[in-house]
């Protein structure tokens, strides 16, 4: 809502003043929604959490399953809005679409931010911000040239909402095949010589009774468990 491709947009369907500053509070008010419903949606408590590590896995597994479910929200969103703009007389409905899809963005981006805190090296922090920021800073950068070229005219303003809508999407499949595809080991090293890396805050576990948690590639066939989560002493080919 407060981006000014879309601000512009609705300045040449005439568009009150009042309701395009209305417009901009919603989408504030439902990214607030929507982090306090993701909040509760990742909640999690266990009543193994004497063990280090326990409460950790099913945190990372918890926040990973609700940010799907706010991807998928966000895409609910999107595709409602491409309707009603393809509808023609449906501004409204389309306002609506994208202040609710502000729950989804703002929800997914705390997941996010909670996943790097657990399962980044604090050492590499810094640096993932960095290019967190500079690849945010490039793709505003890059709508806004990809609108002045190709999407111009008001009429056009539809396919750019489509393409965004693909975006969504394609962020879609790319988590849910990070969920697919890297699981949630949490296990505990019988020795030292374990052989795969660790970040600071898995040495610091390693301290205590060497219980720890790793996000790393299984595969499809790595293991015989199709759960995504789980427990044991570890035979998987962790890195």
């Amino acid at each position: 809502p407060h981006g000014a491709v879309l601000t512009a947009f609705l300045a040449t369907q005439n568009a009150d003043p009042e309701l395009i500053a209305i417009f901009r509070i919603c989408g504030a008010f439902f990214g607030f929604i929507g982090i306090a419903v993701f909040s509760r949606c990742s909640r999690v408590s266990t009543s193994d959490e004497s063990v280090s590590g326990a409460r950790s896995a099913k945190r990372v597994s918890s926040l990973r399953m609700a940010s799907l479910g706010a991807l998928l929200f966000q895409l609910t969103c999107a595709c409602l809005a491409v309707y009603a703009l393809l509808d023609g007389d449906m501004i409204l409905v389309f306002c609506a679409a994208v202040a609710c899809s502000r729950a989804g963005l703002y929800a997914f981006d705390v997941g996010y931010v909670e996943l790097q805190q657990l399962l980044v090296d604090e050492r590499d922090r810094g640096a993932c911000q960095g290019v967190e920021a500079a690849l945010c800073g490039a793709m505003e950068l890059g709508l806004a040239l990809t609108t002045l070229i190709f999407f111009s005219e008001p009429a056009s303003f539809v396919e750019l909402a489509e393409l965004s809508t693909l975006f969504v999407l394609l962020a879609l499949v790319l988590f849910a095949a990070w969920l697919g595809l890297y699981r949630i080991f949490d296990h505990i090293h019988a020795e030292r010589d374990h052989g795969h890396a660790h970040t600071a805050q898995d040495l610091k576990r390693l301290a205590g009774d060497g219980r720890h948690v790793h996000v790393a590639y299984a595969g499809v066939k790595a293991c015989a468990r199709s759960a995504p989560a789980h427990a044991h002493a570890h035979p998987h080919p962790v890195p």
